[in-house]
């Protein structure tokens, strides 16, 4: 488990603009490569003298790896933004597909300097976990996406039980399925659980990995951690896996004991 001080800092409510029209690249040559994770929309943070909150250059991102794409895929991204997919492109160094964001205010300057925990990212729309092993990809130029529902989760009793498919196409060696969890009391911290799955073959399911729903340490201020994402790691050849899942997209709510509904 790790403590960290940290302040509650939530995001500023920002309605995005409609998505422009992004222009053709030319797919670079190479060996595709095949990427699991969330569609989420990424931007470069400004503020103005008041220090309120602007977002430009809004980019899409599968987990955290940028991604360039034509139009079609664009929009195609944008309906998918909070699932997963299963993305196939080639890796480039070209920067990443602006599709829209707001315009940098007149009087902009740096932000005001947040305090938050060590491994909270701010992105546009919520506050990320970066933990520490994400698979360095770089970006990614994209030739097709697949929505893909590889992970399923029921509730029972005091365990969330979930199901896992591996949706690549080469096998998943020291596959894990890692559940995570944040403090309910004070100054929250982490805490997390492995599960091993061993190897797991393209389109082979493991079901009934169970994990608590309430994570209990003692000590001073440690208390109860309520199960809030999970993850699967593994190593795989030809692919990347970034797939971290808060346990709310799959229809699972855990509430923490002090609220009365465990």
């Amino acid at each position: 488990m790790v403590l960290a001080a940290c302040t509650k800092v939530e995001p500023s409510a920002v309605d995005p603009p409609a998505p422009a029209k992004a222009p053709e690249v030319a797919a670079p040559e190479g060996e595709g490569l095949e990427l699991v994770g969330m569609v989420h929309e990424g931007g470069v943070r400004t503020c103005d003298a008041s220090g309120k909150e602007f977002w430009g250059d809004s980019y899409w991102a599968v987990g955290f790896t940028p991604v360039v794409h034509d139009d079609a895929l664009g929009e195609r991204l944008a309906s998918l933004e909070g699932r997963i997919v299963r993305v196939e492109g080639v890796v480039t160094e070209a920067a990443p597909t602006i599709h829209g964001g707001q315009p940098p205010p007149s009087d902009a300057m740096p932000c005001p300097e947040l305090q938050m925990r060590f491994d909270w990212e701010l992105w546009p729309k919520r506050i990320r976990s970066r933990r520490g092993d994400e698979p360095d990809v770089g970006t990614l130029h994209l030739r097709a996406v697949e929505p893909i529902e590889p992970l399923q989760a029921r509730v029972d009793a005091d365990a969330v039980v979930f199901g896992l498919t591996n949706p690549l196409s080469a096998p998943i060696r020291d596959a894990k399925l890692i559940a995570h969890y944040e403090g309910c009391y004070g100054k929250p911290g982490t805490a997390s659980q492995p599960r091993p799955l061993g190897t797991l073959e393209p389109g082979a399911s493991v079901g009934d990995i169970s994990v608590p729903r309430i994570e209990q340490h003692e000590g001073p201020r440690g208390h109860d951690h309520r199960l809030s994402a999970v993850r699967v790691r593994g190593e795989v050849d030809g692919a990347a896996l970034d797939l971290d899942v808060p346990v709310s997209s799959l229809g699972v709510t855990v509430e923490c004991p002090d609220d009365g509904r465990k």
